[in-house]
Formats: C-alpha cells, structure tokens, sequence
C-alpha cells in the first residue's frame, strides 16, 4: 500500500477545508513547502530569466531587524507578475510558520547585500 502524494492530500484537503483539524493543515502545508524548496532550483535553473523581472524573498534577523538575509530568487522565464506572485506567496509561507520572529518582503531585482 503506498501512501497519498502531497498534491492528493493538499486536494483532498481543500476540498473539506471546514473538516481538517489546523493540525494536520500545517502538516501538510510544511511538507509541500519542503518540497518546493528542494525542487525549486532544479526548476529554476530551467528557466532562469536574463530580462530583468527578477524577485528576491529576504528576511530580517531576531537579533537585528536591519539585517538582510537572502531566502531565495525568484527568476522564471513566465515573467515579471509570475515572479512577483511567487516571491510573496513564499513569503506569506514562511511568515505564517508558528513561532516566526522575523519580517520576509521581496524585492525586485537579483539580490544584493
């Protein structure tokens, strides 16, 4: 017996969102989000884009809010609002994570110190 993909129960979950215990939500949100990020760059090496609608997802530090740590680029071939959607949806991810301290923001261009 082989157990569900992550794409199934996402599905299944969004189908009786009103049912799901926040639990088992976060589960499976945390998961997906896993392996995004260790896919995503085999996905993004792909496509790069060379144009100029790049986004780059930062966060600040507990110890220092003036800190700009590099998360992660967003640079697909799709475009300018694909980017820009992607890089605050991961934001929005890692944010609601339990127990977050620091602020994420993108922004556009390729990262820089």
């Amino acid at each position: 017996m082989s157990s569900p993909d992550t794409a199934t129960l996402l599905e299944d979950a969004a189908d009786r969102i009103a049912d799901i215990s926040r639990a088992d939500l976060q589960i499976m949100l945390r998961r997906a989000a896993l392996r995004l990020a260790l896919c995503a760059p085999l996905a993004l090496a792909a496509s790069c884009n060379v144009g100029g609608s790049q986004y780059t997802l930062y966060r600040n530090s507990v110890l220092d809010a003036n800190m700009r740590v590099h998360v992660a680029s967003f640079d697909s071939s799709a475009g300018d609002a694909y980017n820009s959607e992607n890089c605050q949806i991961a934001a929005g991810l890692f944010a609601a994570q339990p127990g977050v301290q620091v602020r994420y923001w993108c922004e556009k261009g390729r990262f820089r110190k």
